[in-house]
């Protein structure tokens, strides 16, 4: 790959473009080892990527005691204020907190950062480039280890 002063030029199909030079060069994703390897790949590789090591790090941390007393919650999980409010009831008592002043009254609060805001099954608009970057190996072994099958694309939320 090209660089400007030791830097790596990024070259991600989607995300890097000439109208925007800054995407040319600031990587506004996670760190984790391996991901220069990505500086040349296209979004839904990175992204299968980014989604693949946060979880691996967590399970491992899982897996080898670190973590030791913990709960699942699944992001389609929280894509509704009903749901959402379960959720943070079931991690308010895993917490051993008191959950009324917060859930008394609660709403969904707004997106912060996106283009359009969450909702189930948003995915299925790109499911031609995403199901691709989802089933690479790695990321299919991780996904059905958290129970989703990716090979059942209406199965996805």
């Amino acid at each position: 790959s090209a660089s400007v002063a030791g830097l790596s030029v990024l070259n991600i199909a989607g995300y890097s473009s000439s109208q925007n030079p800054w995407s040319r060069h600031w990587w506004n994703f996670d760190t984790p080892p391996g991901w220069t390897d990505y500086i040349d790949q296209p979004l839904e590789r990175v992204c299968a990527f980014q989604w693949w090591s946060a979880n691996k790090h967590v399970i491992d941390a899982i897996e080898n005691g670190v973590i030791d007393r913990y709960m699942v919650i699944k992001y389609e999980n929280l894509l509704s204020q009903e749901s959402m409010k379960n959720e943070l009831a079931k991690a308010f008592d895993f917490a051993q907190l008191p959950k009324e002043a917060v859930l008394n009254g609660f709403k969904v609060p707004a997106p912060v950062m996106a283009v359009n805001p969450p909702g189930a099954r948003k995915w299925i608009r790109r499911a031609e480039v995403i199901l691709p970057a989802i089933r690479d190996t790695k990321i299919a072994s991780l996904a059905r280890s958290l129970n989703y099958n990716i090979n059942a694309a209406h199965g996805f939320v």
